[in-house]
């Protein structure tokens, strides 16, 4: 498979006269806070950083125009990186929906207060959330092979069916079209509304009746990234 995805992806890149995804490395990182400085922990720092304070400056969204490491550390996060530099990267976050100390958490505040509720009543307990999409303008949808915001949205998606989750949530801004990026993979719009200074979709997505890989390409490139170039930053390994 991955002889067959190299050669497609190659092929498409040159037609296209594209960059490939395929000159990435894919890492898993569990970030947290120790005495041993990672270099590649702060570049991926660095780089969420700057492009969310960006976002919420572009939207005059004062309240977070400037972001903390608080919301960084202690974090699942999946990033592709060029060499030493992060083009791209997606929050992936677990919660119980019937733990009120999980509800109860920032980013879960966001949503409807009865949304939870609601999917609690259709059997999905274990959710994990999709935020914090970061994009290198560099590796946008035009400059690339494969949309590399589908892709780490693809591979979220897959772990979370691996980890056997019940549901993954979305806070979508529309602005950018990230409500079609879920959409690809059979969500389902729970509310619309405003936040941030921006329209956003309330979504979720139900892992039994989920598409997890919107076309083969991205089936093959979710599986050629978490099986052999799989990386967690945390140790080093392999996994």
């Amino acid at each position: 498979m991955q002889v067959d995805l190299q050669s497609h992806l190659l092929k498409k890149s040159t037609v296209l006269n594209k960059r490939t995804v395929l000159d990435l490395s894919f890492f898993d990182v569990n970030t947290s806070i120790s005495f041993t400085k990672d270099d590649r922990q702060e570049a991926l720092y660095n780089f969420w950083k700057s492009a969310w304070e960006k976002s919420f400056s572009d939207l005059g969204y004062k309240e977070r125009q400037q972001l903390f490491s608080d919301d960084f550390y202690a974090k699942r996060i999946l990033a592709f990186f060029d060499k030493d530099k992060p083009v791209g990267c997606i929050f992936l976050e677990s919660y119980d929906l019937s733990i009120e100390s999980h509800r109860h958490s920032r980013y879960l505040q966001t949503f409807p207060k009865d949304m939870f509720d609601v999917l609690l009543s259709k059997g999905l307990r274990k959710a994990y959330a999709l935020s914090n999409l970061a994009i290198d303008p560099e590796w946008r949808k035009s400059q690339t092979d494969l949309q590399l915001s589908q892709l780490l949205t693809s591979i979220g998606v897959w772990k979370a069916c691996q980890d056997l989750g019940d549901v993954v949530l979305g806070c979508t801004r529309n602005d950018r079209k990230v409500n079609n990026i879920l959409e690809n993979h059979n969500s389902t719009k729970y509310a619309s509304d405003e936040r941030y200074n921006c329209s956003v979709d309330f979504t979720y997505i139900d892992l039994k009746q989920a598409k997890v890989f919107p076309d083969k390409d991205l089936m093959d490139a979710c599986l050629y990234f978490t099986s052999g170039h799989f990386f967690n930053i945390s140790n080093n390994a392999t996994a």
